[in-house]
């Protein structure tokens, strides 16, 4: 499993259309082994997500997201967990432990 958090630094990022860069996590048997920092290039047209399903993300985290957005994201076939908050390897470690607590896709507090 590849995940990417939408970030500022290594802290998720408040909001998914501001996000300064992407950390992206490769999960195998529930443990993260591999780790990369990938810049938002902020692309138009969606470009970003392109190149992170080229990377073969299938799984987003993010803070707030927009309805606009999330309905693009999953329109491209990626599975979107809005509501973390904190560090990103945090957030991918309590996703992985299935202990991270989602809210639905129009939150606007978490």
């Amino acid at each position: 499993m590849k995940i990417a958090v939408a970030s500022e630094g290594l802290e998720v990022a408040p909001y998914f259309e501001g996000c300064t860069n992407y950390n992206c996590f490769i999960v195998e048997n529930g443990t993260i082994t591999n780790y990369r920092n990938l810049p938002n290039q902020a692309f138009p047209n969606g470009k970003d997500v392109a190149v992170l399903s080229g990377l073969g993300i299938d799984t987003i985290i993010v803070g707030r997201i927009s309805k606009r957005s999330m309905g693009f994201l999953k329109g491209q076939d990626f599975t979107v967990f809005p509501g973390a908050r904190g560090g990103a390897k945090e957030a991918v470690e309590a996703y992985i432990t299935t202990t991270f607590m989602a809210c639905d896709e129009s939150c606007d507090e978490h």
